[in-house]
């Protein structure tokens, strides 16, 4: 954010001796760490699990009364069924888990 200040003598028809001028610049950068949004961090029997769990969940609101419950519900499988076809959980992101194998290269290296 950067402000600038200053002034400037009014006009000579004016009674105002000065114009206080006050000019605001807000600049805002998003410079991501090298982090990918989307990376994938779940592993393959998990994505499994939460896809079939989405598919009883979603169509809850629909096939039961609709209430607070079965839209929780829908909710929830709509998020579980993006997790599933991404491959990224956005909650493992910021704890910071990650369920991927680590190809056993990087395993030993870090050992």
């Amino acid at each position: 954010m950067t402000i600038e200040c200053g002034y400037e003598p009014a006009g000579r028809h004016t009674s105002a001796p000065l114009q206080v001028i006050v000019k605001l610049r807000f600049t805002f950068r998003f410079e991501p760490q090298g982090v990918a949004m989307f990376e994938t961090n779940q592993n393959k029997p998990e994505r499994v699990l939460r896809f079939l769990v989405a598919l009883v969940l979603l169509p809850a609101p629909f096939l039961l009364e609709q209430s607070t419950y079965t839209l929780i519900a829908g909710g929830v499988g709509a998020i579980l069924m993006f997790n599933a076809l991404s491959g990224a959980c956005m909650t493992y992101k910021v704890f910071g888990v990650n369920t991927c194998a680590v190809p056993k290269d990087k395993a030993e290296s870090s050992s």
